[in-house]
């Protein structure tokens, strides 16, 4: 079985700026990259919850 790698980036924005982020990315255009999924996440606890 080969290896397998990867990231979770976590970006405190909205999809918009996550677009924006990517595209101004040059290793996501870089062959052999892919993102697999971008997904909204909603922290319960921290500094990124808002309250």
């Amino acid at each position: 079985m080969g290896r397998r790698h990867g990231a979770l980036l976590v970006f405190a924005t909205n999809r918009e700026g996550v677009d924006a982020i990517l595209d101004a990315d040059p290793y996501y255009r870089t062959a052999g990259v892919r993102v697999l999924s971008v997904r909204e996440w909603n922290p319960v606890a921290g500094p990124l919850t808002g309250s």
